[in-house]
């Protein structure tokens, strides 16, 4: 198992947004809301959906995030890294740029030959319709290359479908040096209300139900668990993170990794001996 990643600092919040053609505004996508605040671009195509992240200074970022919306199954994206926070020239772009290629949103969440052969699916790869039912869209990716950088542009093609587009989460990613405990635990929370019949039939109302992620961390140093106090203390129960638990598995990601909240606001951490440390993380899903 390897290293989880923790995001928790979203450098997006004091960049600029600008550029595509958006009926609604780009500035919607700093709302920590999935469904209710969302940008909106008509025709979903990537001479319109896309935007530049000029940041603040330069920076450096490892992992970019765009929750919610209506991201198409086979959706695709391209990123470009400015040098200028203006400048569009070709000798302006550190990374990407107009002659690299778009990457698919959602990779392939089996082997092919796990696959059966009258599934949508079979050649394609990708997940299908039925497989992200319940979930909420999410563009995740985290560039095996990603240089310091004044502005970043995103290009989306959403296979001509209207694009809502949720919140942006741009971070560098706080990864603790040792894994986390074995036992996650990834736990749908029901909502739905059951009405039932003087017959017995259970009639249910219903209701998205996010997902309760809990994690345990038990080999911390001092420094890592007071980095997660402070984390705790910063956000409460409304500022939305990301975790990543473990980032050489990518393939189930799209499944695992949601924006959250901490569900009681705390991270509570243990100091069990000496320098060693431990700390509990209960994030909820943000689905609204």
């Amino acid at each position: 198992m390897g290293t989880a990643a923790i995001l928790d600092e979203n450098f997006a919040l004091t960049a600029t947004l600008s550029g595509g053609n958006w009926v609604r505004p780009l500035d919607n996508l700093l709302d920590p809301t999935v469904k209710e605040t969302t940008a909106r671009c008509v025709s979903g195509d990537p001479a319109d959906a896309w935007f530049d992240v000029v940041f603040s200074s330069r920076t450096k970022w490892d992992t970019l995030v765009i929750a919610g919306g209506s991201i198409h199954p086979k959706a695709t994206f391209r990123l470009t890294w400015w040098s200028h926070p203006t400048n569009r020239t070709p000798a302006d772009v550190l990374e990407g740029g107009p002659d690299t290629p778009f990457l698919r949103v959602y990779p392939s969440p089996d082997r092919r030959k796990d696959r059966s052969y009258y599934a949508g699916n079979y050649w394609s790869g990708g997940p299908t319709v039925r497989d992200l039912a319940g979930k909420t869209p999410q563009l995740l990716t985290r560039p095996p290359r990603s240089p310091r950088c004044a502005a970043l542009r995103v290009e989306i093609d959403n296979r001509g479908a209207p694009l809502d587009l949720g919140h942006l989460f741009v971070t560098r990613a706080f990864r603790p040096d040792w894994p986390h405990n074995w036992g996650m635990v990834l736990e749908p929370v029901d909502n739905s209300p059951v009405d039932v019949t003087p017959g017995g039939r259970r009639i249910p109302d219903s209701r998205p139900a996010p997902v309760r992620k809990t994690v345990r961390f038990d080999d911390l140093t001092e420094d890592e668990a007071m980095r997660l106090h402070d984390m705790g203390l910063r956000l409460g129960k409304s500022g939305p993170l990301l975790m990543i638990e473990d980032i050489g598995q990518t393939r189930h990601q799209w499944r695992r990794v949601k924006l959250t909240t901490l569900e009681d606001g705390t991270v509570p951490v243990t100091q069990n001996e000496g320098d060693l440390w431990s700390a509990t993380l209960k994030l909820l899903e943000i689905i609204g």
